[in-house]
């Protein structure tokens, strides 16, 4: 069977060393291991590196300019 796991929150990271990180990883390695292929789609990354370039404001100007734009349905989805 082919697998589509998809985590739409923004904060949630695949490599983090938390609960949920270590969740969403087993739950891939269990599907892996009953034989069925996999694919990601995680919003809020799979890699531990952390983008430091963005200015508070910068990126709080975006988010107020996104959230005009986008429908408050798939807001609600990828907001926290």
């Amino acid at each position: 069977m082919k697998i589509l796991y998809y985590s739409a929150h923004p904060h949630l990271n695949l490599s983090d060393n938390t609960g949920y990180g270590t969740h969403m990883r087993e739950v891939i390695a269990g599907f892996k291991y009953h034989g069925h292929e996999v694919k990601t789609l995680i919003i809020g990354g799979t890699s531990s590196s952390k983008p430091t370039n963005q200015h508070p404001q910068k990126t709080s100007s975006l988010k107020s300019k996104l959230k005009k734009l986008i429908p408050n349905i798939i807001w609600e989805t990828i907001s926290t």
